[in-house]
């Protein structure tokens, strides 16, 4: 009986074995047909892709153009606004280049001082600037390119604004007109070559000159000078009020800041004007000797930096020195380093506005060229004068180890 149950029990394992073994083939078959559909997948996306490329390789080749519709279409630009756009931006970059060296000179003149007088040196950079645009506004521009009128001294026109804008029949401010390659790039090229077939001091003074003539002729042509105008007008800003900021180091510690201001506006309003009038302006120096041979400043060693030193010589020997300055002078040493520094370091970005700037338009490879040019040059300067005064102290050291040599050799 028992032998008959284990014989029964035997014959159905074996067969659920069978049933398992099956079921597991079963299983794999499944799995080898789902690869199977997979792999059928795969290679259907791969054949939509190929078909979607070449549908859009279709579609481009379809699309392209010739030279000749190219060279049509390329025509049609408005080149001359876009050069007009890029001097205007360069002009402005570059000004604003130019307006960051007060942040040099702030920084530079306040290490240089003592800890005491900090906050004078720089409140009367913040003041030189604030009343210098303010006189640079209502008096300077008009004195230094405004019209001469019969007279190659000054101008006489251009003050508070004049001719910056036009007006309609109500009075109402019109907005400006575009700027062009050929008479918004700038309104003077400063230093640049006269150009003695035109027989004028510069041809883009003439230029900007027939703009101001045809204020009642052409509006149109007035109101692209008012824009140029304003484009020179904040360039050459930068430039009075960086010439009336090398009178604040020169002064340093020995004038309070309403005196400081007063002469800021005077600087600003008349003195430099004046001297710009006679030079950039068209006046008495640049039209000297003829065509060719007037006054001749790329960048403003003269016109700028040379009015600038003498005005600051000129309040020296006012002023005279600091009370105590040679019987005290380990009293007067520069009171903070790393502003020197950091004023050094902004100063000599600020001069890639100045140098770089004054090519005043940037529509051409070749001016592109000339930038560079002058960039490299104001780079090895910068780098050459810091070089000398560390040399010019490397040499009075010597020299003073030699003194002291000698004194011991004398004294043994």
């Amino acid at each position: 009986m028992w032998s008959l149950s284990l014989v029964a029990l035997f014959s159905v394992g074996v067969a659920n074995g069978q049933g398992v073994t099956e079921l597991k083939a079963h299983i794999q078959s499944l799995r080898n047909q789902i690869i199977e559909q997979r792999e059928l997948i795969k290679v259907q996306e791969d054949r939509l892709v190929e078909a979607e490329t070449a549908e859009a390789r279709r579609l481009q080749l379809n699309s392209y153009v010739t030279v000749a519709d190219a060279n049509v279409e390329f025509g049609k630009l408005d080149t001359a606004s876009l050069g007009g756009a890029l001097d205007s931006f360069w002009l402005c970059l570059c000004g604003s280049l130019v307006m960051f060296m007060h942040a040099g000179f702030a920084m530079l003149e306040t290490g240089s001082c003592r800890a005491k007088n900090a906050s004078n040196v720089l409140m009367k950079n913040l003041v030189n600037v604030c009343v210098g645009t303010i006189g640079w506004w209502l008096l300077g521009w008009g004195i230094a390119y405004g019209s001469k009128n019969g007279t190659d001294f000054f101008g006489t026109d251009g003050f508070v604004g004049q001719h910056f804008y036009t007006r309609d029949a109500s009075g109402n401010i019109q907005p400006l007109a575009s700027c062009d390659d050929s008479g918004c790039q700038s309104t003077l090229a400063l230093g640049r070559p006269v150009d003695a077939t035109a027989g004028s001091v510069n041809l883009e003074l003439e230029r900007c000159s027939q703009l101001f003539s045809a204020e009642k002729a052409d509006p149109t042509l007035y109101a692209l000078y008012a824009s140029c105008t304003m484009l020179s007008w904040f360039f050459q800003w930068a430039f009075c009020t960086a010439g009336a900021t090398i009178v604040s180091g020169a002064v340093a510690e020995r004038v309070k800041g309403p005196t400081y201001a007063a002469f800021a506006f005077v600087m600003t309003s008349f003195i430099y004007p004046v001297v710009v009038s006679a030079t950039w302006g068209g006046g008495w120096l640049a039209s000297e000797g003829g065509p060719g041979a007037g006054y001749m400043d790329f960048a403003g060693s003269g016109v700028v930096h040379l009015t600038g030193g003498i005005a600051g010589l000129a309040g020296t020997i006012v002023l005279g020195p600091r009370k105590g300055r040679f019987e005290y002078p380990e009293d007067f040493e520069a009171h903070n380093l790393p502003l020197v520094v950091f004023g050094t370091f902004a100063l000599w970005f600020g001069w890639y506005g100045f140098n770089p700037g004054s090519t005043l338009t940037m529509k051409s490879g070749t001016d592109g060229a000339l930038a560079a040019q002058v960039a490299m040059n104001t780079t090895l300067a910068a780098a050459a004068g810091e070089c000398e005064i560390f040399g010019s102290s490397a040499c009075q050291m010597m020299n003073i180890i030699y003194i002291y040599m000698y004194i011991i050799s004398y004294i043994i």
